[in-house]
C-alpha cells in the first residue's frame, strides 16, 4: 500500500500529475488545491490514498493530509466514489466543507461537478457525527453553539437573521459561520442587530 511518494514532476495534466519516483512514472490523480501548488520538473512530497479497484488500481494524490482524510471519509458515503470526493475538494475548501456540514447547506456542495441535491442530503446527513468528532477548522465556539443545537429554535435571532440572509443572497454556510460567532459572543443581540453586523461582514 503506497502512502507517500516524493519525487519530481514530469507533467501535469487537468486532473492529475505524472511524478517520477526512482526512475518510475506514477499517475496520481490530485484536487485542484493540490495542482494549483505544484510545478514541473519540482520535486515535492504527496499524501497517497492507494485505491484498489477490480479494472486496476488508482493513487490519489494530496499536499496536506487532512486533504486525504477528507477524501478517505467522503469515499464512505454510499454513491460518492474517488471522482466525486476530488471534484468536491477540488470546489470547495477544507473549512468550506466543514462549515456547509456544521449549518446543513446542502446547496453548497453541488458547486461540485457531479454532485446534485440527493447526493449533497446524503453528504450533510452523514457526516454530521463525523464533524463533532475532529478539530474544527473555524472558530470553537461556532461549533459549540452547533452542539447546544441553538439554531433549533425558530424564534431566535441568529436564525431569522440566517434566513434574512439568505434571502438577499448570501451563501447559508458563510453566513452561519460568522452571525454564530458572533451570536455565541452575545446571545441576547437582536436580530435587526445581528443582520446589521452580518452585511457589514459580508460585504454589502
Amino acid at each position: 500500500m503506497i502512502v507517500k511518494l516524493i519525487g519530481n514532476v514530469n507533467e501535469i495534466l487537468e486532473d492529475r500529475i505524472y511524478l517520477e519516483v526512482c526512475n518510475i512514472v506514477y499517475e496520481i490523480f490530485c484536487p485542484r488545491s493540490t495542482l494549483l501548488n505544484i510545478d514541473k520538473n519540482i520535486t515535492i512530497c504527496l499524501y497517497i490514498s492507494h485505491i484498489f479497484r477490480d479494472d486496476g488500481q488508482l493513487l490519489y494524490g494530496f499536499s496536506k493530509n487532512e486533504e486525504k482524510f477528507w477524501f478517505l471519509e467522503l469515499i464512505k458515503i454510499n454513491g460518492l466514489g474517488p471522482k466525486f470526493a476530488i471534484n468536491i475538494l477540488s470546489a470547495l475548501s477544507i473549512a468550506d466543507i466543514y462549515s456547509a456540514i456544521l449549518s446543513s447547506d446542502e446547496k453548497l456542495f453541488t458547486k461540485a461537478s457531479g454532485v446534485g441535491p440527493k447526493l449533497a442530503s446524503r453528504i450533510v446527513n452523514e457526516m454530521q457525527n463525523l464533524i463533532h468528532k475532529i478539530q474544527s477548522p473555524i472558530d470553537n465556539s461556532v461549533l459549540k453553539l452547533n452542539k447546544n443545537n441553538t439554531t433549533q429554535n425558530s424564534n431566535n435571532a441568529l436564525t431569522e437573521s440566517i434566513d434574512a440572509l439568505i434571502t438577499l443572497g448570501f451563501q447559508k454556510s458563510t453566513i452561519y459561520t460568522i452571525l454564530a460567532k458572533k451570536f455565541a459572543e452575545n446571545n441576547e443581540i437582536t436580530t435587526a442587530d445581528l443582520i446589521k453586523f452580518g452585511l457589514n461582514n459580508l460585504g454589502r
